[in-house]
Order: C-alpha cells, then sequence, then structure tokens
C-alpha cells in the first residue's frame, strides 16, 4: 500500500504502508526531526518515508497516486505515479520499499493552486486517467488522460484533436474569488491580513533572509502598481527583491494577477 502523505508546514512524504508500522508523526516529517518529542515508548515499528520534498511557493500538497501495472506504458510499468495538487506537477518512482532518488517528471496539469489535480486511477484498458479539480468561479474541473508528449490526442480516448468545449470565464473576478485567491496563494507568506506573518514567514526569513512583503507599510504603499504587479508576474528579483518570491505568470491569468495587484494595493496603511 502506498499513500501520499500531507505535511503540516514544511515537507511532503510519500510512505509504503506496512502492517503495524509507524510514520513518526508528529515527532519526525520528511527525515527531519520537528519541536515535538519522541515519546518514550512507541507504538509499531518506525518507517521512514520512501520519497520527500520541501515546500515552495508552489509544491506543497502531495497526491498519492497508483502503482502502475499495464502494458500500455510498458516505461511506467512498475512504478508509482503521484503529484502535487497545488503546482499540479506529476512524478513516478520505483514502486520498492526503500528511499527513492529523484523522481521522474512526468508532466503538469492545466490547473494549479488548489485547482489542480485530486486523483490518479488506472483503467482496466491500461489507460492513466487523472482527476482536475478546476475552479470556484467556473465549470472547468476535468477527467484527462496522461499521455506522452510525442504521442500527442492521437493516443488517448478523445482520440486526434477532440477537445472539450472551452469555458469562457468572466473578465473580472469578484471581491470573493480574489479574496479566495489571495488566501490560498498568497498567505502562506504574507499571512491572511497582509502583515508578512504567515506561517512560512519564519522559515523564509531564516532560511532565505527574506522576510515577506507587509502590505501596510509606507514603504509598500509609496510602490506604484506597475512594480506591484510586475513583482506579482515576474517575481521578486524582477523589481530588485528576494528570489523568494516567485512569478506567477505561469500560473494565474493577467485578469488573477491584475485581481490581486489591486488587493494588495488597496490594503489599509498603517
Amino acid at each position: 500500500m502506498w499513500t501520499g502523505d500531507v505535511g503540516s508546514t514544511t515537507w511532503e512524504e510519500v510512505n509504503a504502508i506496512e502492517k503495524g508500522g509507524n510514520y513518526q508523526f508528529p515527532y519526525d516529517e520528511g527525515g527531519r526531526k520537528t519541536t515535538w518529542d519522541k515519546p518514550a515508548s512507541v507504538v509499531g515499528a518506525e518507517h521512514g518515508p520512501i520519497w520527500t520534498y520541501q515546500h515552495t511557493a508552489y509544491d506543497r500538497s502531495v497526491i498519492g497516486g497508483t502503482v502502475y501495472r499495464g502494458k500500455r506504458w510498458p516505461q511506467l510499468d512498475g512504478k508509482y505515479i503521484f503529484g502535487d495538487n497545488y503546482s499540479g506537477t506529476f512524478w513516478a518512482i520505483p514502486a520498492v520499499n526503500r528511499r527513492a532518488s529523484t523522481p521522474l517528471v512526468l508532466g503538469q496539469a492545466d490547473k494549479y493552486a488548489q485547482r489542480g489535480f485530486t486523483s490518479i486511477v488506472q483503467t482496466p484498458d491500461d489507460r492513466i486517467l487523472v482527476t482536475i479539480m478546476g475552479s470556484s468561479s467556473a465549470p472547468n474541473g476535468e477527467i484527462v488522460e496522461l499521455v506522452p508528449k510525442a504521442h500527442a490526442a492521437s493516443a488517448s480516448i478523445a482520440g486526434a484533436g477532440a477537445v472539450a468545449a472551452a469555458v469562457t470565464e468572466a473578465a473580472t473576478m469578484s471581491a470573493a474569488d480574489v479574496n479566495q485567491s489571495y488566501v490560498t496563494n498568497c498567505a502562506r507568506c504574507h499571512g491572511e491580513t497582509g502583515h508578512g506573518d504567515g506561517p512560512d514567514a519564519a522559515m523564509l526569513k531564516e532560511q532565505l533572509g527574506a522576510a515577506p512583503t507587509n502590505f501596510h507599510t509606507p514603504a509598500f504603499k509609496a510602490k506604484d502598481r506597475a512594480e506591484i504587479r510586475k513583482a506579482i508576474a515576474e517575481g521578486g528579483a524582477a523589481v530588485g527583491l528576494s528570489e523568494a518570491m516567485p512569478p506567477w505568470s505561469s500560473l494565474f491569468e493577467d485578469r488573477e494577477i491584475d485581481a490581486l495587484t489591486e488587493h494588495v494595493r488597496n490594503m489599509p496603511a498603517e
């Protein structure tokens, strides 16, 4: 049995489950000791993770998948296929109960930031299907098929170029949608109220020397709209700030970047 084990604030894990196994949370996460004390006696046999990765602005929510046992894609036979809901990235590692090396990157969903994929299954005819959540403001959730890029659509159930009808989304976002986007994507670093005090703020300051921006300060209020938008779209380095602020243009549509720009600009001054 295999599981994608969503972490607390720093690490994600893939574990191979065994009868009577103890997977060490909360005193160990991602193979690293936490601030929790290990109990004097541990129930069951301790097992470390098969694969771990550290949270970034993109990768932060592992989704357990399936061990592929099929003939359609022999290069994946015997591999555990999994990924990250937030970044939409798919990976594969050998389905053996020992620490894995660098995973094989299989692809990326076209929805991100908790709108990404939620499950991977193998069908009776050895295809690999993926469910994608979609957004709350448009009917764009999907079931898609994972196929090699070289085979293109001709290898899929949909056939050569057959796709679902495109969904037209509104040009502007509602205030509720904008706030939800901010909370989902920005609050981990900048805090829900924009004071630079999100749950990852201390880690960023300690490990990278980069304190997240407080959107209420006079220094931030002095910035013009173009600079703020560029920082969101192209990342902190594009405006002379830390690379800890990643670029979001590959994940967000222009309308979402515009909406988030106005959202943080409109936070009240201290």
